[in-house]
Parts: C-alpha cells; structure tokens; sequence
C-alpha cells in the first residue's frame, strides 16, 4: 500500500538560483542588537534558568540546566549582557 503512494524516482529538484550570488563575496553577517533565546527547545521539560537580569555571559556558558526528563541544557550563542528572563511568549517548539 505504501509503495502505491510513491510511485515516481528521484524527487523534487528545484532550480539551484546559485547565479544571484557568484558576483558578491562572502560578508560576515551583523550581530543583532537583541537576542531571544527560548529555553525549552526539546519535548521534554522547561530547563531551570540559571542566569538572571543583569548577568554577563560568554559564549557557549550554560544559561539553562536540564530538568533531568528528556530535557536539553541550553547555551548562550553568544557573549552578552541578559536583560531579562521571562517566561516564553512565543508558540511552543512544533511536537512539545
């Protein structure tokens, strides 16, 4: 029954557009002035944060400890000041 699903090889292949850049060189990208990390970023539970307001962080330092049930420790992306830690104010990760 599966196999009747799928019954063309190969797959989409769409037009490579690689033209657009072959004339710019490679530019490094600005860092934003603001970044939102969320902290829960698997299906498992809310990470404990273990930074506050004001802290300064480095880059890679732990800012969010596993809760110990399928969850993730999370890690700044880079060095900064936090401004604040509040709860998520987005949709949650797709599958939590």
């Amino acid at each position: 029954m599966l196999m009747n699903l799928f019954k063309f090889k190969g797959g989409v292949k769409p037009p490579t557009n690689k033209t657009q850049s072959l004339g710019l060189p490679i530019a490094q990208a600005p860092l934003p002035t603001r970044l939102v990390v969320p902290l829960h970023q698997s299906i498992g539970g809310l990470p404990r944060p273990v930074v506050k307001a004001g802290d300064k962080v480095l880059k890679g330092q732990l800012i969010g400890q596993a809760d110990g049930w399928i969850s993730a420790a999370v890690h700044a992306p880079t060095s900064g000041t936090v401004l604040e830690v509040a709860p998520p104010c987005t949709a949650p990760p797709v599958g939590s």
